[in-house]
């Protein structure tokens, strides 16, 4: 009767271990880009130079993609850096 109380024990002193190494990393935090409203996402794209016809076309085909959607209640803002592709 009393290893079956030890057994007991050992699985309980277990599970509250791997309980509170594991609550640290269940904790919500801000990721970089989003907030309590808003989640920004961004790319990197030809925006001036010869290839500025396919960047300009992709933000705009994104931006209208996202135009009015939301993720959890939060809006999709689209950032979009130029990297003025020049080849030569």
């Amino acid at each position: 009767m009393q290893n079956k109380y030890k057994d007991l024990t050992a699985t309980w002193m277990f599970s509250f271990l791997a309980l509170g190494i594991s609550l640290p990393f269940t904790a919500t935090y801000a990721e970089d880009g989003v907030t309590d409203n808003e989640i920004m996402i961004g790319g990197v794209m030809d925006l001036e130079g010869r290839s500025s016809g396919l960047g300009l076309g992709m933000k705009a085909g994104i931006e209208a993609a996202l135009e009015g959607q939301t993720v959890a209640g939060r809006k999709v803002r689209f950032l979009a850096a130029n990297d003025s592709y020049t080849p030569e």
